[in-house]
């Protein structure tokens, strides 16, 4: 029975003077996380001003097309000119290569500017209809023009909203251990992943990086808790934030 006590208390002091305790380890994650951060935040906003640059190249001249329309609406138009700027915003539209629309505001914002065509163009159709008709007088038609000009407005204001969102930089989550790979996303540990991961650089960070996705894959267990700060530290490492 004294032998028995004896080993459980060399393994208790074992345990107690080895290694880091659980305080310890979470300032010392805590402190290679702080060095990732500013480096973190550069990254996201280059990734915006990258996303917002794209999204202007692609759809910048159709909603243009779209504000042109509204705005002179507001001031009375002929239907000749009518018809010209609605033309000018399905051109403008059919230009615009969906698969080059980035991120997920880029495109509801080309959506909704979609929309708003469709209702101006629609009110063409009303009001061409009204002209070649010899049973028609326009302003019996015009209610339901007004009510298709509303609508338009309505959806281009809302792509414009959506657009100029665009470009704001995502936030860098918070420092949770994912336990879940569902969790990942919304914590620095997956801003890592997709901001300095995605494309590592400089190349010495490839192989932290690889190995970071490969424990965040399917949610961080309790006994990979020291493998991830480990390569957390080792990208930290890679990237030279470490002080000489």
């Amino acid at each position: 029975m004294t032998a028995v006590i004896c080993l459980i208390g060399v393994a208790v002091l074992a345990a107690g003077c080895g290694g880091q305790n659980e305080e310890q380890r979470a300032a010392a994650r805590s402190e290679q996380l702080d060095k990732l951060a500013p480096t973190l935040e550069s990254r996201l906003q280059a990734q915006a001003d990258s996303q917002k640059t794209a999204c202007e190249n692609e759809l910048g001249d159709f909603l243009d097309a779209l504000e042109e329309i509204d705005s002179r609406l507001d001031i009375g138009m002929t239907f000749a000119d009518y018809g010209s700027k609605t033309a000018d915003a399905k051109v403008a539209h059919d230009r615009v290569n969906a698969s080059n629309l980035t991120p997920a505001a880029c495109v509801k914002a080309a959506v909704a500017g979609e929309d708003a065509l469709k209702s101006y163009i629609s009110a063409y159709t009303i009001w061409n209809d009204c002209i070649q008709s010899d049973y028609c007088e326009t302003e019996y038609k015009e209610p339901e023009l007004q009510a298709k000009w509303l609508q338009a407005s309505r959806k281009h204001d809302k792509a414009q909203r959506l657009f100029e969102s665009v470009g704001k930089a995502g936030v860098i989550g918070n420092r949770n251990i994912p336990r879940d790979v569902g969790e990942v996303d919304g914590t620095i540990y997956g801003t890592i992943a997709s901001a300095i991961c995605a494309n590592p650089d400089p190349p010495a960070a490839s192989q932290p990086c690889e190995e970071i996705r490969n424990i965040l894959a399917g949610g961080v267990t309790e006994d990979e808790e020291g493998d991830l700060d480990g390569r957390i530290s080792d990208l930290v490492d890679a990237l030279g934030l470490n002080p000489s």
